[in-house]
């Protein structure tokens, strides 16, 4: 995760991050477009990635439960070049 120091942002950003931390607020950032971002306490950035986690592991259990073969992932790694 990128880290910025509060001092180094425009005011209105740092504002913002001030309202989340002192209320809880969530704040939408937005362009022309609609909505890119968000801005969130740090609590509800860390329960959605333990939301996220469970998923995931949801996920991997249910294939291995489907059986056949597993498939090291350093050999995957090797096949993808990654």
């Amino acid at each position: 995760m990128l880290r910025v120091n509060i001092h180094e942002i425009p005011d209105e950003l740092r504002n913002a991050i001030d309202r989340v931390a002192s209320t809880g607020a969530r704040i939408g950032i937005e362009l022309s477009n609609g909505s890119i971002a968000g801005l969130v306490p740090l609590e509800d950035l860390e329960l959605a990635q333990r939301v996220e986690d469970c998923i995931d592991n949801q996920a991997a259990d249910a294939a291995l439960a489907e059986g056949g073969e597993v498939i090291p992932w350093e050999v995957v790694k090797k096949a993808l070049n990654l």
